[in-house]
């Protein structure tokens, strides 16, 4: 008997709605995925040649400069409610305003989110470093205090149970176990007790008994490695910065880069609304300063000097 057939049509997936088709509400906060949906389509080989056309006109230097002057968290805590207002004021226009290329908005929405990256790798990066300077800073610490230990123990040892009492060695002993301020100075004074403890034995005499209390030809040899050591460490620099993949100026240059398409943003909206659009230019918050001289005041015409009256 023949079975009955499944129905095996699948349900269609939702589709993902228009720009424009859904409302944008400015007055309440925002993040980069939730723009997604209201960015109007543009295509890529679009979105790369506004890019490139805007950081030829500003620089890699400009870019920079313009980006040491804010603060990455500011800019990133402004630019998603600043998107959505640009968005929501394009749509009331009906299109964008003289000035204003369309593909900026999506633009922003892709340097932000890049910008976060960066920040992000910089961060860590920061956090790394710290870590590899306290690293550096405890082994040379380490180092020094075993120097130390290791000098002052023979230092003891030779004037208290080996040296005879009017020895002279005893006070060049004597200024070598004196306080030592710098890794440098405990190096210098551990390599002056190996030199010392080598010249002892070179008397056959001495050599036995330096034997007996352990100071032989291989602890001499340990006591250079003990300074070779902590020179070394000395010598790499405790609070030396390692490389670094994402420096300031990358960081900086990509503030730069969301500050300009901000700003590139604003001013058409700006005049939109200066010349009567109902739209309200989208808020900066803490990078109002970024529109503050930024284009010459010529929003009112100059007065024309008066005139001085001629003399008939």
């Amino acid at each position: 008997m023949a079975t009955a057939k499944k129905n095996t049509k699948k349900t269609p997936s939702p589709r993902r709605p228009a720009a424009g088709s859904t409302p944008i509400d400015t007055s309440r906060a925002w993040s980069l995925e939730e723009l997604d949906p209201h960015l109007p389509p543009v295509r890529d080989e679009d979105l790369a040649l506004v890019k490139e056309s805007l950081i030829r006109a500003q620089s890699n230097e400009g870019l920079i400069a313009l980006g040491a002057g804010f603060r990455t968290e500011h800019i990133l805590a402004v630019a998603p409610g600043f998107a959505a207002g640009a968005m929501l004021a394009v749509r009331a226009l009906g299109k964008p305003p003289a000035g204003l290329a369309i593909e900026l908005l999506p633009l922003l929405v892709r340097e932000t989110r890049e910008l976060q990256r960066v920040n992000l790798a910089f961060e860590q990066q920061r956090r790394d470093v710290a870590s590899e300077i306290s690293g550096r800073r405890e082994q040379l610490k380490a180092a020094t205090s075993r120097a130390l230990r290791a000098r002052r123990s023979v230092v003891l040892t030779l004037n208290r149970h080996v040296l005879p009492h009017g020895s002279k060695v005893r006070a060049e002993l004597a200024r070598a176990a004196s306080k030592a301020p710098t890794p440098a100075v405990a190096v210098a004074s551990v390599r002056t007790v190996a030199r010392i403890l080598g010249e002892l034995r070179a008397d056959p005499s001495l050599a036995l008994v330096l034997d007996r209390y352990g100071y032989d030809e291989a602890f001499v040899a340990q006591l250079t490695s003990i300074a070779d050591e902590t020179e070394r460490l000395d010598r790499a620099g405790a609070d030396l910065t390692p490389p670094q993949r994402t420096d300031q100026r990358a960081l900086d240059r990509q503030d730069g880069i969301v500050l300009a398409i901000l700003r590139a943003i604003w001013w058409p909206l700006h005049d939109a609304q200066q010349d009567g659009a109902a739209i309200t230019a989208p808020p900066l918050g803490a990078l109002e300063r970024l529109v503050a001289g930024s284009r010459p005041e010529d929003d009112e015409p100059e007065e024309p000097p008066p005139t001085e009256p001629t003399a008939t």
